[in-house]
């Protein structure tokens, strides 16, 4: 047998967990003094059962406990294990201290004392009272012992003492048994002389033993054919009363319906009342401000009126500008276009007649003869030429202003007058446009309403939210004040782990599974006491599992209530007086439905009292159920009565109390908030909707006003096109003519020039040259001159185009002004209408309220007369039914007082098993039973 291992755990100055591994053999240990060489044989000596205090170098045994040091806390106990070794053997030894719970020695995991230590020694032959321990100092000790002193001590050592102990320890026995031998003879001896002489008595004794059975069952039976018909009569008038209770209420609840009902009626006829006088009121002072809104509309309209009109001539004045404007940008550009083209003509023209001057050179000497009298025939030609060029290109042009001017007075809709089509356009447009300006006002007013719904709701939503966010706030402070000032904290500690999911257990404190009014907190609080921090579990292993987490972390201790050991008290109802009794606490706490058998088993039975003297009462009258009273008071079955007020006395229950109305509260203000959220998130779409739909009614009619200043635009310009295009076709025509005239001159010119300059014709060739030549200058001359009458032309259109945006931008400043003088007065206008037609309605509801006043009336007066007839009949109904619930009551109690007086008197001699196992008799048979077994008993 061999040490083969040894661990220590905050034992002295060890402190934390230690493990020496030894082998077989010899094992030193060595170290430097202070280093716990002496601390480790002190290991081996307390865990092997030593206590002395003065070998372990100690005062007492809490002071083997690491003490803690500058890196190190204290420790809560210490312990050491020592595992023994021999062969396939092992045994483990191991022994602890605490401040709390003192020493406790095991081995191999079970709990033993030290004598059955002292066996477990034996067997591993550790016996002998010093185990075979040298310290230090002690070698010189034994050398100068004397020589018995030395023998004890060896045979200590090597276990001799044992046998002798146990050879002493038998003899004391064997003497010990001889004298019991011979005592017990003696005894026997007397008990048969003894019982000789009283046998006959013990006979009679017998009989009599038997007629006392027979006499207990009949009364055993009596008692519970008595309470078992006591209960059943009591189950009966329980059921009648509840019914006639029930009634009772329904009746009492048609009375105060009734009641109520005549009470809004009387309401109803001050109200009528009153409410006639303010329509009255109201109808004169709605006259009075509809005769103000039309004075002021009036004034408002008159004012629109004429900036109406200005704002129309202004539009017909830009249009009329702005159709000119076009025509100029239009002329602008075609001039630009032909002077292109005539520049183009005149470079090419000049490079032609270039080329024509560079052949003349060449054949100048060859023409020179016939030159002089060509020239002048070709010059009058090409003059000629060039006056019917020109006359030509003013043809053209005048041919298509004719053109234009004919377009332009031919211009209409088709399929008839234009002028016709835009009246009738402009009738159709002004129909539409007053019934878009009533849907206007119509989505105005809706579009206003809603808007005002929607602050309101957004005001109610923002205040309901700041109300949500400071409860949750108060909440959570509450609870977090629960958590650390009211559990204990190894109760703290299991429920934080559960909810953190490291549990996997339904766990719930006692405190925690009910709630109760304010009032009751102080009562149930004396009365549970520290059971209010009791942990409920479902099952005894989940308490297990629970406990093993606290002795791991040794936090505490802590008190579990598994379901299944749950064992609900009963109540007996009938046995408490009505007069200030508050009532049985399970019927006034709202608890869990899960947790309720485990609330019942605690507290089921305990009914609340109002004082001290109604449960002084309720005890001296035989009361056996525990009772607590508002102020703390607290009588309990045993007898003991518990009274007095602590510092903080019902401050746990109502902090719980005020958590749950808190969550209560917070989660209706959830609710709310989102209920309001849903009105919030619906009104705000309706009033987008009705945004939208008034911006499209907006929208619709400017596009209708648009569209009519079109119409007038049109109808305008038809007129001033029809009339120009005349004026420029009368003035085109008659230059057209003169032009004709000039044309036909110039050609009988050229016609004849031509026959003479054929006449010469050996010089044809030369003459063609020169025609050419002629021709080409007749044209460039012609170009330069359109050129410079474009450029003219150009110069006026831009003088004009800049006069006429001149006077467009004027216009357009003074028809804005207008156009902001009509908004202000229609916005003025459209005000006060609201504000009539608000006014009109008052006054229409005060007349119509007016007129149905007397009929109101009337019909108020048959329904409080009615009510007046009901309420006396429900009156009678209620008298009625509270005297037979009286009469129910009544025997009720009686009932009751019967009961108890039963119970009082046999229940301790005779349990009662209950009505189920009962088998129910006749008293009166069982009581001629008892009185001739009573009888008979007698005689004997």
């Amino acid at each position: 047998m061999y040490i083969a291992r040894l661990q220590l755990k905050d034992f002295k100055s060890f402190g934390g967990s230690h493990e020496l591994p030894l082998n077989s053999g010899m094992t030193a240990i060595v170290g430097p003094n202070g280093s716990g060489k002496s601390n480790i044989l002190d290991s081996l000596r307390w865990v092997l059962g030593d206590s002395h205090s003065s070998k372990l170098r100690v005062t007492r045994q809490d002071g083997l406990i690491f003490n803690g040091s500058a890196s190190r806390s204290k420790g809560a106990d210490a312990s050491v294990s020592v595992q023994l070794r021999e062969g396939t053997r092992v045994c483990t030894i191991r022994r602890k201290v605490s401040f709390d719970a003192g020493a406790v020695v095991t081995v191999d995991g079970n709990r033993v004392t030290l004598a059955e230590l002292d066996e477990t020694k034996r067997i591993w032959q550790l016996g002998g009272d010093k185990f075979a321990f040298i310290g230090q100092g002690e070698v010189a000790e034994v050398i100068q012992q004397r020589p018995q002193a030395r023998r004890i001590l060896l045979e200590s050592l090597f276990g001799i003492d044992s046998y002798r102990k146990r050879r002493e320890d038998a003899s004391s026995r064997l003497a010990e048994a001889n004298e019991e031998y011979l005592r017990l003879r003696t005894f026997s001896a007397e008990l048969k002389a003894r019982f000789d002489s009283i046998a006959p008595e013990v006979a009679r004794a017998r009989a009599a033993r038997e007629l006392a059975d027979a006499l207990d069952e009949y009364r055993r039976l009596y008692y519970w054919a008595r309470r078992a018909s006591n209960e059943a009569a009591a189950a009966v008038n329980e059921t009648e009363r509840a019914l006639l209770e029930e009634r009772s209420k329904t009746r009492e609840a048609w009375l105060a319906a009734w009641g109520r009902s005549l009470e809004k009626i009387e309401r109803d006829v001050a109200e009528l009342s009153n409410s006639r006088q303010i329509q009255i009121r109201e109808l004169d002072a709605a006259k009075d401000i509809m005769t103000g809104f039309t004075r002021t509309a009036y004034g408002y309209g008159t004012s629109l009126v004429s900036a109406a009109r200005r704002n129309s001539h202004l539009t017909e004045e830009l249009s009329s500008l702005a159709e000119k404007l076009d025509g100029l940008k239009r002329e602008s550009a075609r001039h630009k276009d032909s002077e292109l083209v005539i520049r183009e003509e005149l470079e090419s023209g000049k490079k032609s007649l270039a080329e024509a001057e560079g052949r003349r050179a060449l054949l100048e000497d060859s023409l020179r003869a016939e030159r002089e009298h060509t020239e002048r025939l070709n010059r009058e030609r090409g003059e000629v030429e060039g006056e019917m060029a020109a006359l030509s290109g003013r043809m053209k042009s005048l041919g298509t202003s004719l053109a234009e001017a004919d377009s332009r007075g031919k211009k209409s809709a088709p399929g008839g007058d234009p002028l016709k089509a835009v009246k009738a356009e402009m009738e159709a447009l002004e129909k539409k446009h007053s019934e878009l300006l009533a849907s206007q006002d119509e989505a105005a007013s809706r579009h206003r309403d809603l808007f005002a719904k929607l602050q309101a709701a957004s005001s109610d939503l923002q205040r309901n939210r700041r109300e949500l966010l400071k409860m949750k706030s108060r909440l959570e402070e509450l609870q977090e004040r629960a958590a650390a000032e009211i559990y204990p904290r190894p109760v703290q500690h299991i429920l934080s782990a559960a909810r953190l999911g490291k549990i996997k257990a339904n766990l719930r404190a006692v405190i925690d599974a009910f709630s109760c009014p304010p009032e009751l907190a102080v009562a149930l609080e004396a009365f549970l006491g520290g059971r209010q921090f009791m942990i409920l579990t479902d099952s005894i292993g989940e308490a297990g599992i629970c406990i093993d987490i606290l002795k791991k972390n040794q936090l505490g201790r802590a008190t579990f209530l598994p379901l299944e050991r749950s064992r609900p008290r009963t109540r007996a109802y009938g046995a408490a007086p009505a007069k200030k009794i508050v009532g049985w606490v399970m019927d006034l706490v709202k608890s869990e439905e899960h947790w309720r058998p485990a609330l019942e088993h605690i507290m089921g039975d305990l009914l609340i009292a109002e004082d001290y003297e109604t449960g002084a009462e309720l005890v001296r009258n035989g009361f056996r159920l525990p009772v607590a009273t508002l102020d703390g008071d607290v009588f309990q079955p045993g007898g003991t009565i518990s009274g007095g007020r602590a510092a903080k006395s019902g401050k746990s229950m109502e902090m719980m109390s005020a958590i749950a109305t808190l969550e209560k509260d917070a989660e209706a203000a959830e609710k709310l908030v989102e209920s309001l959220s849903a009105d919030y998130a619906r009104l705000e779409n309706e009033e987008a909707a009705a945004s939208g739909a008034k911006d499209a009614v907006s929208a619709e009619i400017r596009e209708l006003s648009a569209r009519r200043s079109a119409c007038d635009e049109r109808r305008e310009t038809i007129t001033r096109e029809r009339a120009r295009a005349k004026n420029e076709r009368e003035s085109t025509l008659a230059s057209l003519r003169e032009c004709g005239k000039a044309y036909l001159a110039l050609t009988e010119r050229k016609k004849s020039l031509a026959e003479q300059t054929a006449a010469v014709s050996h010089i044809e060739a030369d003459m063609s040259l020169i025609k050419e030549i002629e021709s080409l200058k007749g044209k460039v001359a012609i170009s330069e001159e359109k050129t410079r009458s474009g450029f003219v032309m150009s110069e006026r259109v831009a003088a004009e185009t800049r006069a006429v945006m001149k006077s467009i931008s004027e216009m357009e400043s003074e028809r804005s002004t207008c156009d902001s003088d009509m908004m202000n007065a229609r916005s003025a206008l459209f005000a006060l209408a609201r504000r009539y037609a608000e006014a009109s309605r008052a006054r229409r509801r005060a007349a119509t309220g007016m007129d149905d006043f007397k009929e109101r009336y009337d019909a108020i007066a048959k329904r409080r007369e009615r009510g007046t007839t009901r309420i006396e009949t429900a009156r009678a109904a209620a008298r009625t039914a509270a005297e037979a619930l009286s009469g129910a009551n009544v025997k009720a109690i009686e009932l009751s007082k019967e009961r108890d007086e039963i119970i009082q008197t046999w229940e301790e001699q005779y349990p009662y098993p209950g009505p189920e196992t009962v088998k129910l008799e006749n008293p009166d048979e069982i009581r001629r039973s008892i009185r001739e077994c009573d009888r008979s008993l007698k005689t004997m």
